[in-house]
């Protein structure tokens, strides 16, 4: 099974917020360790990400990196992260 770099990366906010409104944070946790592990598997050469990427594996299926569809959606959801929610600093650490 793989998923799509935008696909990986688009649930912290929602489980961010879910967390926040219940008072349980394993939702916003969960998503994170998946954002920051697409994100420590950037290419060594140019720190570029792939589009789909291996679940079980963690290897990317396709390495072409761009902006589009697949890939868009993570890069926007980090930006809407940090404007929502400045003070979680475990998510950039």
């Amino acid at each position: 099974p793989f998923a799509s770099l935008a696909g990986g990366g688009t649930l912290s906010l929602e489980m961010e917020l879910l967390s926040r409104l219940t008072g349980d944070p394993s939702f916003g946790q969960a998503a994170k360790l998946a954002s920051r592990a697409i994100w420590m598997r950037r290419s060594g050469d140019l720190d570029l990400l792939g589009k789909h990427i291996d679940v079980k594996s963690g290897k990317w299926t396709e390495t072409l990196s761009g902006i589009g569809s697949n890939s868009d959606s993570f890069y926007e959801y980090l930006i809407k992260h940090y404007t929502l929610f400045p003070d979680d600093d475990d998510f950039w650490t």
